[in-house]
């Protein structure tokens, strides 16, 4: 019943002190003991196969003999790939080209599934091409929620800007709008098991606040700013409206398709991509170089690609929560003040000084005494070369990711960023197998908006 492997603690002592003596554990007449029963060989032949890719020990032919039987049927093949997978540097996943195309069908994708791809190979493979039925598990479904407030801010900008006094609408009002679009959205949540219990109408009661506040932001959006809603939910690629294409290195095309959750519009043509996000996320530079962050730079250009004389100005997260303030105000008019910072519009805005003032207060903020963009907003402002440039690399790196796919890239290797881990929330990893103690994994270098060129 006792551990015939080390302990993980041993095995980094014994790459500080090769020399020194062990004790414990099974010893090779123990180990060949074992090799009677099945079970018991298998263990046994694991610890000798990890010692035979350290070179510390061979197989001889008691273990040949138990790897051969255990390798003549299917059952036993698996439990011994189980084992042999996890020695040494793992080979790169790959299916055939002609294989890959033939799982994933039609050339369409979205940016999400872009996303997918660059967070890890083989969990999009298992995601969009083995395609599991996930289980579903009582509790909330942040995703389906997130689909609520799209739906919510949907309706809410609809009413908003049919309402004569917009963009001047006051608090009051607001809630009220909002309220009218979320409701009938909150009762057919409410059908679901989760939504009937007491539990469920707390979190209707959650709903309904970050929406409130969601309204708010969003009319605070257009007020002192000269941009006005020209879109909400523009779809590209469904319903007869056009796709994005991308250009792959082999000359084949991919298609992309999604839906923006808003387009604004100045009276000059220029226009400013929305997107909005029930989670924290921030414009991240590293996340967009290597693909993980595509969203708003791939929406901005198929907002271009599908209105006739658009001019970029920038693209934005407008996020929608219920921020916790930390602050020792009592004054109502303080606390809302550093709710709408904590919501207000966060992303890259065109450094041009009459778009900034455009754009609203907040950007008009970023314009020095001089009457230059300050200095200290670099990193939230972009001119219209960079601004450019970073939608062509968006362009590019959103082909070169639509080519892994199609050509059979499948390999496991999850992106790591600082606290970013693509496998902390991956639903795949009882398929995938994982073990960063073997493999570790793909760990992404810092960059700057310079490098997304």
């Amino acid at each position: 019943g006792g551990a015939l492997r080390e302990g993980a603690a041993v095995q980094p002592l014994r790459s500080l002190f090769p020399v020194m003596p062990l004790r414990g554990g099974a010893t090779d007449s123990e180990q060949k003991a074992m090799l009677i029963a099945p079970d018991a060989a298998l263990e046994a032949l694991s610890v000798r196969l990890s010692e035979a890719a350290d070179g510390k020990a061979e197989l001889d032919a008691p273990f040949l003999s138990v790897y051969a039987a255990m390798n003549a049927d299917s059952a036993g093949r698996e439990k011994l790939l189980a084992v042999t997978r996890q020695l040494g540097d793992a080979p790169e996943r790959r299916i055939a080209a002609n294989q890959a195309k033939s799982l994933y069908g039609r050339p369409v994708m979205s940016v999400s599934r872009l996303e997918t791809f660059a967070q890890c190979p083989y969990r999009h493979f298992v995601a969009y091409g083995l395609a599991p039925q996930k289980k579903l598990e009582p509790g909330v479904d942040f995703a389906e929620l997130g689909t609520l407030y799209h739906a919510a801010a949907d309706a809410f900008t609809r009413a908003a800007t049919a309402d004569p006094a917009f963009p001047d609408i006051a608090p009051d009002v607001c809630d009220r709008l909002m309220d009218e679009a979320v409701a009938p959205l909150i009762d057919a949540w409410r059908q679901s098991p989760l939504g009937e219990s007491n539990r469920g109408a707390s979190i209707a009661r959650r709903i309904r606040r970050k929406a409130r506040l969601a309204g708010r932001s969003i009319v605070s959006q257009f007020s002192q700013s000269a941009f006005r809603p020209l879109e909400s939910e523009l779809v590209f690629g469904k319903n007869g409206v056009a796709p994005f294409t991308l250009d792959l290195a082999d000359g084949s095309r991919v298609y992309l398709q999604g839906r923006i959750d808003r387009v604004d519009v100045m009276h000059d043509g220029h226009i400013r991509v929305i997107d909005y996000k029930s989670g924290s996320r921030k414009f991240d530079p590293t996340m967009v170089y290597y693909g993980l962050q595509l969203q708003l730079i791939l929406y901005l250009a198929a907002a271009m690609d599908s209105i006739p004389g658009a001019q970029a100005s920038g693209f934005f997260y407008c996020r929608i929560a219920d921020p916790t303030i930390k602050t020792d105000s009592r004054i109502k008019e303080e606390v809302e003040r550093q709710i709408a910072k904590k919501l207000a519009l966060s992303g890259i805005a065109l450094s041009d000084v009459e778009i900034l003032r455009a754009q609203g207060e907040r950007h008009a903020a970023m314009i020095s005494k001089d009457g230059k963009p300050g200095a200290l907003y670099k990193g939230q402002l972009a001119d219209g070369d960079a601004l450019a440039a970073m939608v062509d690399f968006g362009k590019r790196k959103a082909a070169q990711l639509a080519g892994g796919a199609f050509s059979g890239e499948i390999d496991d290797s999850p992106a790591a960023y600082n606290a970013y881990n693509a496998c902390e929330h991956c639903d795949y990893a009882a398929i995938c197998g994982f073990d960063p103690l073997v493999k570790p994994r793909r760990r992404l270098s810092r960059k700057q908006a310079e490098d997304l060129r």
